[in-house]
């Protein structure tokens, strides 16, 4: 039994977009033919979601009324803190290699890093100063109380995919609301967002319009779409899924799963062993064996309660914000899956707030290596038999169902 399916997760995701693009444009057009000439065929549905005929407007609506004070007060914060420093180079190549066994000793990654003394200074008083002004007057986040939802970033080419995994969510007979983050305004299409996206519970949000809020402006890249989807989305706790990445079941249940409600934030583990430079411990004060001896993040999917977790989300702010030419580099060292994965983690840890990994690895669907869609646990099963649970129950050690499934390939 799987939660997700990502083509590489507990979700089903996929991450070699243009080779799988022909086919999922041909599905697609065969879907939205469906969808328009057998408009009777809503038995995969559940009854909120059948077809409508629907108007189509100029521009989406934001997802809530806001008074629009959490960016112009973090803006100034982010841009104050920003490093000083030239970004850092690589000596090296950093290893790749997967986590078979939690519980072995593995070679661990030496620090491939170019920076002098003064630059790690100059990164460790920015990075001290930008958590003392959210810890002494935080920025509010704004969201509806006692929501949940999932949120997702895609756009473009992105499109026919996640028009495919809102399909599949659906099918599972989830109801849960679905928020859609888009870079900008050339991402935003009219057909997608208030027809075939809006018969599925799902509305379009444009990052950009949101951040103009401030006068300060950031550009934002791939990876950094995610972290501000979560910070500006409406829903108090969020269940985020990449554009490729589909539950296998109804995912309502993860939001009562009991660790999850105890500690507010779940995350799922990827395949390889960690390349963290040590230098990223010294400018934020982690143990040196803080990110070692952790599992990797695969975070096509994670779980995380706004009001429980807002210091978190306002540090990986931080480290996306700057993540292309530092953070980034600085957890992963140019290895395997370098992006936004590990900033979660990475910015719970610092601030030692408690959070859960599910423990058990991921798998490949249908083949071996990093190139297959993967498969990640049901975090209630994993939980049920983790030797963090106190009342851990060994009947769920011989076998744990998957979530999700995460259809990009990686690599």
């Amino acid at each position: 039994m799987s939660v997700f399916t990502h083509s590489r997760r507990i979700f089903l995701t996929s991450r070699r977009i243009p080779f799988f693009t022909p086919l999922i444009l041909l599905l697609t057009f065969a879907l939205v033919f469906k969808y328009y000439n057998l408009a009777d065929d809503t038995a995969s549905f559940p009854p909120y979601f059948g077809t409508s005929q629907t108007i189509l407007t100029s521009r989406p609506a934001l997802t809530f009324e806001s008074d629009g004070s959490f960016w112009p007060s973090f803006a100034p914060l982010l841009a104050a803190a920003a490093p000083r420093v030239e970004p850092p180079t690589l000596a090296g190549e950093a290893f790749v290699r997967h986590r078979e066994n939690p519980q072995e000793n593995y070679e661990r990654q030496a620090n491939l890093i170019q920076w002098s003394n003064s630059d790690i200074a100059s990164m460790k008083g920015a990075h001290e100063w930008f958590i003392s002004q959210t810890q002494f007057n935080p920025p509010k986040l704004q969201y509806t109380p006692n929501t949940k939802g999932i949120v997702t970033s895609g756009g473009g080419q992105y499109f026919p995919v996640l028009l495919v995994s809102l399909r599949m969510l659906r099918r599972t007979g989830s109801t849960l609301p679905v928020e859609i983050f888009l870079k900008n305004g050339e991402e935003y299409e009219e057909l997608a967002c208030e027809v075939l996206f809006k018969d599925l519970g799902a509305k379009c949000v444009i990052l950009s319009e949101l951040i103009a809020t401030s006068k300060i402006q950031f550009n934002l890249e791939h990876f950094q779409t995610k972290i501000f989807a979560l910070l500006f989305s409406s829903f108090e706790e969020i269940l985020f899924l990449d554009a490729d990445n589909f539950p296998v079941y109804k995912p309502e249940h993860i939001f009562e799963v009991e660790v999850y409600k105890q500690r507010g934030m779940m995350l799922w583990p990827d395949y390889w062993i960690s390349t963290a430079s040590s230098f990223f411990n010294e400018i934020t004060g982690l143990d040196e064996n803080a990110l070692h001896d952790r599992a990797t993040v695969e975070s096509g999917q994670l779980l995380v309660n706004k009001k429980h977790h807002a210091d978190t989300l306002l540090l990986a702010a931080y480290y996306n914000s700057y993540g292309e030419k530092y953070f980034y580099r600085l957890l992963t060292q140019g290895g395997a899956g370098e992006g936004d994965k590990e900033t979660f983690s990475a910015a719970a840890l610092v601030l030692n707030n408690s959070f859960y990994t599910v423990s058990e690895r991921p798998r490949p669907f249908g083949g071996e290596g990093g190139g297959p869609p993967v498969l990640q646990s049901n975090p209630a099963e994993d939980w049920a038999a983790s030797s963090e649970n106190p009342n851990r129950d060994a009947k769920h050690l011989a076998r744990l169902p998957f979530s999700s499934m995460h259809l990009t390939p990686r690599n």
